[in-house]
């Protein structure tokens, strides 16, 4: 999956604008986007195939829930 949502233009008030991660700073949102084919619609793994995405996002999802304080 890629990360999709809406950025901030300038960097948050307080951060240096030249911080090696100051482009992830600038995330206001964080959605995963993972490009399915048609095909897969139709196939009878599509269960098993939609887990395997859903998983991959699981280290971002924990990451963002010990971030903000909340139980993953």
């Amino acid at each position: 999956y890629v990360l999709e949502g809406d950025r901030l233009k300038r960097p948050p008030k307080g951060f240096d604008p030249d911080h090696p991660l100051v482009e992830d700073l600038k995330w206001k949102d964080f959605i995963g986007v993972a490009e399915v084919p048609k095909k897969m619609i139709t196939d009878p793994k599509l269960p098993q195939e939609l887990a395997k995405v859903l998983r991959s996002g699981t280290p971002l999802v924990e990451f963002l829930c010990n971030a903000v304080g909340v139980p993953f």
